[in-house]
């Protein structure tokens, strides 16, 4: 997990917080990108990433698994 990781997951959660609802890919790709430089991070790969190790649920919209919401509580 880097920072891009943890940015992503940062996203899913107050978005879901805010809206009670999971994102969809396009939200997502413009508040990721509004962050950072389109050369230095993949999103889509690393969407598919944090999914196969289950921080993120596989289903559509994108919400945060209770391992993704524990790591970010680890970190706070």
């Amino acid at each position: 997990m880097d920072k891009y990781d943890t940015q992503i997951l940062e996203i899913i959660r107050d978005y879901e917080e805010f809206n009670g609802s999971g994102i969809g890919m396009s939200v997502l790709d413009r508040k990721f990108y509004g962050v950072f430089n389109f050369s230095e991070a993949h999103l889509t790969e690393r969407v598919i990433k944090l999914k196969e190790y289950g921080f993120i649920k596989k289903s559509r919209p994108y919400s945060l698994s209770e391992k993704g919401k524990n790591y970010l509580q680890s970190l706070e």
